[in-house]
């Protein structure tokens, strides 16, 4: 309500619907304050797991679309629907143009066993380097 309908569709090119990103983060910081509080980053799944293996708090610019919170004229998170929405800017991940090219590792410390490996292209992540037998 804060933007408005159409201004929203505008920077975002989505409507506010509750299986984005932008919902359920207002959801959880009104009904779940305590875990808010204790919020140190905001990511998609297959973004936790690259912060897991890497370190690298990253979100692919493609990815952004999905979470109502992208200008898509910028290709950047949008300061007009974070601030109509409240929400920290500093909460979000820094956002690449072409991620997989950002952090390939030719050493990636990954043992073949990890059963997280099963789970990476479930989750749109591919491993690109030498895993450890």
């Amino acid at each position: 309500d804060a933007l408005g309908r159409e201004r929203l569709i505008e920077l975002t090119g989505n409507d506010a619907v509750t299986g984005l990103t932008a919902p359920k983060l207002v959801w959880v910081r009104d009904h779940e304050p305590e875990v808010w509080r204790d919020a140190a980053h905001v990511l998609l799944p297959k973004d936790y797991v690259r912060l897991s293996l890497t370190g690298k708090h990253a979100l692919d610019k493609a990815d952004g679309a999905g979470t109502l919170l992208f200008d898509l004229a910028a290709r950047d998170w949008s300061p007009e629907v974070l601030a109509a929405l409240e929400l920290d800017p500093s909460l979000l991940p820094h956002a690449y143009a072409n991620l997989s090219a950002q952090f390939r590792s030719p050493d990636l410390k990954v043992r073949r066993s990890n059963p997280l490996l099963r789970v990476l292209p479930m989750l749109g992540v591919s491993v690109r380097g030498r895993l450890r037998a």
